[in-house]
């Protein structure tokens, strides 16, 4: 995730800020709010300060991990009025000064993301708000460095870990990673184990022929298991309405105490395994059942009839109005092998009530169609999807009201239509 996140980027100097489509992969990204992404190495930088202005910024900070560290913004202590946040190292034993919000990581790398709300859709704007956010060291508060953010809306940007997840690339990755981080206490069970497989901190990873092949295999399927964790789960806490096809995304809200999809007595494997396969980037607020929280998602990846989406295949979401949403809502297509947008040459991945201003039925409600043809006279409500090939969608409430979580408004599933 770092690789990905510094591309166009400088740890501790420039971050990227883009307004999502399928150009860049980022797993299971919205494509409704621009990103402002920095990456942060906190062993050059010491106690790094993260000061957002008032305005509309969700943010929050994840270890190299991807363990919640703290959250920002609307969400954060401040709730949008603007404040200075404090990101602690792990070998930070200090009290933190006075007049900003801390959160210590447990890693020397971090990542900070912001989602700026594009107020009135003006997306323009809600990139240009990247700049007003300031990143610096604590040491240098009084003489601040120019971080800054620069644009790569318009720019590439693949993702790494898509060539060499399921393969003997990925023990090389874990390696190098572990070579200039932490070794956290509750890791050491699977250290050790690393530590059996050659892997180990300060050490040549250099395997054999015969470990090659088992490490091989092991990364073939411990990728195949994560990918029937989210797309084949059988676990009834994950379905929204009884009489629905769509699921709770993620299944478990991370744990503001542990900072994972767990309890102080456990870690949930399963909704860890799942959230982790799918995309990153976690926040004590993401999924939250609580009226006004940031957001909430569902998912799906069947149609009505329970089989699978099909890219050569047409469908219709119908969704009831009014959307119980104080903010706004979304429907996003996600390609089932790289979990990031669906990319099409209509170069486009979701219909979002914010930015394209669907055009209502009757009833109030919406008709969202997916498939490779344009269906006739329905262009502005479309997304393509690609014959050969299967894919799945999210729904985004932003800003969620009652109705969503107590049953009265539920959304309908995806049917198939000629």
């Amino acid at each position: 995730m770092q690789q990905g996140f510094t591309a166009g980027g400088k740890a501790n100097e420039v971050g990227t800020v883009t307004a999502t489509s399928p150009r860049q992969q980022f797993g299971a990204a919205n494509a409704d709010t621009p990103y402002a992404i920095a990456t942060v190495d906190l062993r050059s930088s010491g106690p790094m300060v993260v000061e957002l202005p008032p305005g509309p910024f969700i943010g929050f900070v994840d270890d190299h991990n991807m363990r919640w560290v703290q959250d920002m913004g609307t969400i954060g202590p401040e709730k949008g009025h603007g404040g200075k946040h404090l990101i602690l190292p792990p070998d930070y034993t200090e009290t933190a000064p006075d007049g900003y919000y801390a959160g210590q990581s447990k890693t020397w790398k971090v990542v900070v993301f912001v989602r700026i709300m594009p107020i009135g859709g003006d997306v323009a704007r809600a990139l240009l708000a990247a700049n007003t956010i300031k990143i610096y060291p604590l040491s240098k508060a009084s003489r601040r460095v120019a971080f800054h953010f620069i644009d790569v809306s318009a720019k590439p940007l693949p993702l790494p870990l898509l060539t060499w997840e399921g393969t003997m690339e990925y023990w090389r990755q874990l390696s190098a990673v572990m070579q200039i981080e932490t070794t956290p206490a509750e890791f050491r069970p699977m250290l050790g184990m690393l530590a059996q497989l050659g892997i180990e901190q300060g050490e040549p990873f250099n395997p054999d022929t015969r470990t090659k092949r088992i490490l091989e295999e092991a990364a073939r399927i411990a990728e195949a298991e994560m990918r029937v964790d989210l797309y084949a789960s059988r676990n009834p806490a994950r379905i929204a309405w009884k009489d629905r096809t769509w699921e709770w995304f993620p299944l478990r809200i991370i744990d503001a105490r542990t900072g994972d999809f767990g309890v102080p007595a456990f870690l949930d494997l399963e909704s860890s395994d799942g959230y982790y396969w799918t995309g990153y980037g976690v926040s004590a607020a993401i999924g939250k059942p609580v009226v006004g929280a940031g957001s909430i998602y569902w998912v799906n990846f069947h149609g009505g009839d329970g089989a699978y989406l099909d890219g050569g295949k047409t469908y219709k979401l119908t969704v009831p109005g009014p959307v119980p949403g104080k903010l706004f809502w979304s429907m996003t297509v996600y390609d089932v092998d790289t979990r990031c947008l669906i990319a099409t040459d209509q170069d486009r991945a979701a219909i979002s009530s914010l930015l394209d201003k669907p055009q209502a039925n009757a009833d109030g409600s919406f008709d969202i169609y997916f498939g490779p043809k344009t269906p006739a006279g329905k262009e502005a409500m479309w997304v393509k999807t690609i014959p050969g090939k299967g894919w799945w969608g999210a729904f985004r409430i932003y800003g969620p009201e009652a109705p969503a979580f107590d049953g009265t408004w539920k959304l309908n599933d995806i049917g198939e239509v000629n």
